[in-house]
């Protein structure tokens, strides 16, 4: 069996962490203390763990040196890559990157969450994280110093965390060698990082002011004053919680009594089955919006970049558990605006000369909020003599949702895409029943968010939110209207709605059996339930029962499972639950689908040389010298469109820039 060194670190550093991001942190930490314990798999008990007291001036122990050095021992921990960076900048064991393995990166595999004590408490184990001692270590990492006392009450909590990690290895299943060559792809890409360009970056930020007060104008609008800023939290629990009381007693802390809306609770919300107004979902929509203001991304782009101008760590492996999808830290590349001004270029060296908001707004006719967001893509530039390149697989989730439902009735629309032709503007013509070549642009536009949209069974308030996405206000009936439209010439997706969600039902009812509908089947193991996608991986479904709900024709039976990204109300301990329903499953199937088409890519580009520096939703994009430009539109467009199912019609244009302008 192979021999495994659980670690866990404790620093100190005149950074702050949460700031500037594990990369930059690194370089100025000095270890505190570390718990850790050498045991064969799956034999890890307690009082295997072990001290180091390095804030006393002791060395490394040498069980714990021999283990780091020994290639043939696993490196585990909860986000390794942190002990990893620490491993490297504050001691002097050479250890490769492929020798280290997240746990948390195998909680999120297994659909459980990536915090230590939330996935902890999930998993309903014995061990618990010490949250008093976690304070204490904030304490000590961020003041340098501390009694003796303190010090060992740190390491206690320290070595704790390790029994933590280790127990929750013990139970989760580990990662396929496959998930695992993803998860190092991905780490050597955080380490290669993003280039910037950081003068801009800094410039932008002198319009924070403007940029606030837009967002401020617009909560004013929808709250009828009551909100007038996005920083006035309690205001906002308040207002929150008069109008949706159940969103209070939902994410309320049990332990601190506290009423969070931060992002992760917002996260939350959306993602549940609460029902609540319009109104309050647009304050919650403008809160997010606020929280990822331009100006603030600007600034997390300047504090976490490096000397060398490159931005290290920004993506996070099986971010999104359910399906695998990467998410993002820090500056959040995953919601960068895709929208361009006609004139970046002279914006951005208005910016960069300081010229006034209003001198800024007026010459790119945008106000300062799109402005900003619009400026965001150019900060991602090159170095001298390189040049980017990138291709995204076009309408990629359009594509495999179709094709994943195995339906005949679904080919006529997969023959489109095997045309070339433009989807959304006979997603239109089934909409409007006009002819193709009378689509008009604002009917395109309507038939684009209803492909988006639609596809997974939303309804009408599926349909609004994805058309204020794209800048466009639709009132009920309408939104009503082309949803009926949509199900109506697009049969197939009611079906396979309705084929999953029997599958899932029949495969949980019946353990050992395997379930199939379309090319998606399902298996019940134990207490889990698993989707194999036509690629091999699986999606996991935790602690699955089978419930019945009220269906619209009577009693329905569906699928009930842990829900990672919410967490148990104010006096429970049961973690929150999710009935699954038709489309919801289509959804975790096709994104995690595409997420492994992604991940293929990049690993084939990787395997190949090409230096991947970013990969988001369904982009790629490589930076090389300025004479590898066609080499490398050829090496992306092969990457990308290598599949071995020669029905599945996949399309990835490629593009190149010196700034990431697309």
């Amino acid at each position: 069996m192979a021999l495994i060194c659980s670690l866990d670190f404790e620093t100190s550093s005149s950074l702050d962490l949460t700031v500037v991001g594990a990369y930059r942190y690194a370089q100025s930490a000095k270890i505190m203390c570390a718990g850790y314990a050498i045991y064969e798999e799956n034999t890890f008990k307690p009082e295997m763990v072990k001290p180091w007291r390095a804030w006393k001036g002791e060395p490394m122990p040498d069980e714990l040196r021999a283990a780091l050095i020994d290639s043939s021992v696993r490196k585990f921990a909860w986000n390794a890559q942190f002990e990893r960076l620490i491993t490297k900048h504050c001691t002097d064991a050479d250890v490769d990157l492929e020798e280290w393995y997240c746990t948390a990166a195998r909680a999120r595999a297994s659909a459980y969450p990536g915090k230590l004590d939330l996935c902890a408490k999930a998993l309903a184990i014995p061990q618990k994280k010490d949250l008093a001692g976690g304070k204490l270590m904030k304490k000590l990492s961020t003041e340098g110093t501390g009694t003796e006392e303190e010090y060992e009450r740190v390491l206690e909590y320290c070595m704790q965390d390790v029994v933590v990690e280790a127990t929750i290895g013990m139970v989760i299943r580990d990662m396929t060698a496959e998930e695992w060559e993803d998860y190092h792809v991905c780490e050597r890409m955080n380490d290669r990082g993003i280039p910037i360009d950081v003068e801009l970056a800094r410039a932008a930020q002198k319009y924070a002011e403007v940029e606030a007060a837009e967002i401020a104008k617009e909560l004013a609008a929808a709250t009828n004053g009551e909100i007038t800023s996005a920083k006035q939290f309690a205001r906002i629990k308040k207002w929150v919680a008069v109008r949706a009381p159940e969103i209070e007693e939902q994410f309320t802390d049990e332990e601190t009594g506290k009423f969070s809306l931060d992002r992760s609770a917002r996260t939350a919300i959306f993602e549940s089955d609460l029902q609540i107004s319009e109104e309050v979902r647009e304050v919650l929509e403008l809160i997010d919006d606020a929280g990822r203001a331009s100006t603030a991304k600007y600034a997390a782009i300047e504090n976490r970049t490096d000397v060398d101008g490159r931005l290290r760590g920004a993506y996070l492996f099986n971010g999104a558990g359910q399906t695998g999808r990467f998410s993002a830290m820090g500056f959040q590349p995953h919601n960068l605006v895709r929208d361009k001004l006609d004139n970046a270029a002279e914006v951005i060296e208005a910016v960069l000369d300081g010229a006034s908001a209003d001198e800024v707004t007026k010459l790119s006719g945008q106000n300062m909020l799109t402005t900003l967001g619009r400026m965001l893509r150019p900060t991602i530039v090159a170095e001298e003599g390189n040049v980017l390149v990138w291709a995204d697989y076009s309408a990629v989730e359009a594509r495999a949702l179709p094709w994943l439902s195995g339906s005949v009735a679904a080919e006529p629309l997969l023959d489109i895409f095997r045309r070339n032709e433009d989807v959304y503007k006979h997603a239109a013509m089934g909409i409007y029943g006009v002819p193709f070549d009378k689509v008009d642009k604002a009917q395109r536009q309507m038939g684009k968010i209803a492909v988006l949209a639609l596809g997974y069974q939303g309804g009408k308030n599926a349909f609004r939110k994805m058309a204020r996405a794209y800048g466009l206000k639709i009132d009920d009936d309408t939104a009503e209207e082309i949803k009926v439209a949509w199900r109506l010439a697009n049969p197939w997706a009611k079906t396979f709605w309705r084929d999953l969600e029997g599958a899932a039902v029949r495969a949980a009812r019946n353990p050992g059996t395997i379930e199939t509908t379309g090319r998606i089947s399902y298996l019940m193991h134990g207490d889990m339930l698993y989707a194999l996608l036509p690629c091999g991986r699986l999606i996991a479904y935790p602690e699955t029962e089978v419930v019945t709900v009220d269906g619209k024709y009577g009693p329905q039976a569906r699928v009930s499972t842990l829900k990672a990204s919410m967490h148990p109300k104010k006096g429970e301990t049961a973690w929150p639950r999710v009935t699954l329903y038709g489309g919801l499953i289509a959804e975790n199937c096709t994104q995690a689908f595409c997420a492994s088409l992604m991940r293929a890519a990049v690993r084939r580009l990787d395997e190949w040389d090409w230096p991947v520096v970013m990969h988001t939703h369904d982009e790629v994009l490589v930076e090389v010298h300025e004479d590898e430009i066609d080499d490398a539109k050829r090496a992306l467009q092969k990457a990308m469109l290598t599949n071995e199912w020669p029905d599945l019609p996949l399309a990835a244009e490629p593009e190149y820039g010196y700034s990431y302008d697309k």
